[in-house]
């Protein structure tokens, strides 16, 4: 399973560092993504918070900086494992 994880995100990562997936506005977006976990909190169901780190993630594995990209790509990661593992 990590190995196929690890091909998948190898050749996601490789895709997304071409030009053509570059975000305008990635700055103010991952800034906006942040403010909406944190201002959320922990008291809202557990799907409004999975889908503003999906898309907080998204954001970083998207955007220009390949330190981004790998926290992104961790986090996808962590969250599925753990989805996985929550199912057995």
């Amino acid at each position: 399973m990590e190995d196929v994880i690890g091909r998948v995100a190898g050749s996601l990562l490789t895709s997304l560092l071409r030009e053509e997936f570059q975000l305008p506005n990635y700055p103010s977006m991952v800034k906006d993504c942040r403010k909406d976990i944190e201002k959320a909190g922990n008291d809202i169901p557990d799907k409004i918070k999975n889908e503003n780190m999906l898309r907080l993630c998204w954001t970083l594995v998207y955007g220009p900086n390949i330190q981004d990209i790998k926290k992104g790509l961790l986090n996808l990661e962590e969250a599925l494992i753990g989805e996985i593992c929550s199912r057995l």
